[in-house]
């Protein structure tokens, strides 16, 4: 299989800084007026779990290396370490994050977002950069097989249960995987896995599928968490 795993956990960030003594309507609260992050799982009308809110990834080994932890790194082919190799020749010049581009496949666990969910669609928000956002579908479109790159790429999604499940591809490949250099075909298709626990915390799981640049899937990653802002 040419797969990529990586796993781990949201936090909701209750406030923005610009109104630090504002308190967001919704958000429950315990005795002493602080938000209550444990607190069961917000629901939308039909029952499914409503993921609408501000996220921030927690500090992770992944922004940095998805093969962070691996004892065997061997899932890249030869063509994808000639250009990892080449990229750190050149000291990484060509990062998209270091040249205040979108991240692509990486910002869901590199940036702070808002996500804002109707029945038909999602959209994710993030805070880097002006005007960057992702639509997800929610009417029952596939993806297209032959799509025309973008930096962030297309979205579908679904539910298994209570997870909410995110099929994307169509990504350029000026993105990376990771601020090493790691890079991804315009084969890439990224499958993401949200389940939110409680009100304060989402199990984020991320996979990468490239026949061009992977040979294998990767073991599970350990959990990393993501917090609040």
């Amino acid at each position: 299989m040419t797969r990529l795993l990586i796993s781990m956990v949201l936090l909701q960030i209750p406030l923005n800084a610009q109104w630090l003594e504002w308190k967001t309507p919704g958000i429950p609260r315990k005795a002493d007026g602080k938000a209550d992050m444990n607190a069961p799982t917000p629901r939308m009308p039909d029952g499914k779990p409503d993921f609408s809110g501000v996220w921030r990834p927690e500090v992770n080994p992944y922004r940095l290396s998805v093969t962070r932890g691996l004892e065997d790194e061997s899932m890249f082919r030869p063509q994808a370490e000639k250009i990892f190799l080449s990229r750190v020749d050149d000291f990484r010049r060509e990062d998209a994050i270091t040249n205040c581009l979108p991240a692509g496949p990486a910002d869901m666990y590199s940036n702070s977002f808002r996500i804002m969910q109707t029945p038909t669609l999602v959209a994710v928000l993030y805070e880097t950069g002006v005007g960057r956002f992702r639509q997800i579908h929610m009417d029952g479109r596939k993806l297209t097989e032959e799509p025309n790159s973008t930096w962030l790429g297309y979205s579908v999604g679904g539910w298994e249960g209570d997870t909410f499940v995110i099929e994307s591809n169509g990504f350029n490949e000026r993105t990376w995987l990771d601020r090493s250099g790691h890079p991804h075909s315009e084969k890439l298709r990224v499958t993401e896995r949200l389940t939110r626990i409680d009100f304060g915390h989402i199990k984020y799981q991320l996979t990468y599928e490239d026949p061009v640049m992977l040979t294998r899937i990767s073991p599970t990653r350990p959990t990393v968490s993501m917090r609040t802002k």
